[in-house]
């Protein structure tokens, strides 16, 4: 079961925030799904307008327990920053996930909250 968080709004090229159960687990996350290649530069150009804001975004993320960058590499790389970024910028579709087994987050009173505070340390 598949639950996400996306404007209604067909001309917004932002990310989607999800929370999957699956057989063996749960997952939550944000990213572009099925991504445009318009999307994708948007994306690329708001890197391009402050790559340093965005690397301290990139730095953060990566430093979160359980979370991977996930998505289709570009075999020639559009741009190489030397830092976390070049992980976010080289790919045709991008996300960030984050999926464990079923244990006690999977059926904890806590989970909506929990969410809530993942949801907003990723944006």
């Amino acid at each position: 079961m598949w639950f996400e968080i996306r404007s209604d709004n067909a001309a917004d090229n932002s990310a989607t925030f999800y929370f999957v159960i699956k057989p063996a687990g749960i997952g939550w996350g944000m990213g572009f799904w099925c991504a445009e290649a318009v999307q994708m530069e948007h994306f690329r150009d708001s890197i391009d307008a402050n790559p340093a804001e965005f690397e301290r975004l990139a730095e953060g993320i990566a430093k979160m327990k359980g979370y991977r960058v996930e998505g289709p590499e570009y075999k020639r790389k559009k741009r190489e920053f030397g830092n976390a970024t070049d992980e976010w910028y080289n790919r045709k579709g991008v996300s960030v996930n984050h999926s464990e087994d079923f244990g006690e987050t999977a059926t904890s009173p806590n989970l909506p909250a929990m969410l809530a505070d993942e949801f907003s340390a990723l944006m």
